[in-house]
């Protein structure tokens, strides 16, 4: 059970703002509960027990001078909670920026939502694709 989700496009990020990732295209749901383009991937009725989210974020230009960027996942619903990359991780040296961040065995349960966000410091608005998968890996 679960989603494969990404987002094709350029979304537009502003800095210093944590943006939610809309999903503009699904690969998997078998959940069928989400349609594109959206934000939040919802755990349905029957999902309860551990999940494995993976969020990739990638810009698409080199970000100017002060160009840090970092990631999160947020579970709202029932217990949430975020988790952030540990830090912002400069950029300013690579062509582009990509971002992982991996997350094994979450327990989750129905009505929980997960959210991708992305944070930078460009200082200036910058694209970004990415994607995330989501799959229920254990009671």
């Amino acid at each position: 059970m679960g989603w494969s989700v990404r987002r094709v496009a350029n979304q537009s990020i502003d800095p210093n703002v944590d943006t939610a990732i809309s999903w503009d295209t699904e690969d998997q749901d078998t959940p069928g509960n989400f349609s594109p383009p959206a934000s939040v991937l919802t755990i349905p009725a029957g999902g309860d027990g551990l999940w494995a989210v993976t969020f990739n974020a990638i810009a698409a230009a080199v970000m100017n001078s002060m160009g840090y960027c970092r990631i999160k996942v947020n579970i709202g619903g029932p217990n949430g909670f975020s988790i952030t990359n540990t830090d912002f991780d400069d950029v300013t040296n690579p062509v582009t920026g990509s971002w992982c961040l991996a997350l094994p065995n979450l327990p989750l349960v129905a009505t929980n939502t997960i959210t991708g966000f992305i944070q930078h410091r460009g200082g200036a608005a910058t694209n970004f694709t990415g994607r995330l998968f989501a799959y229920r890996v254990g009671a």
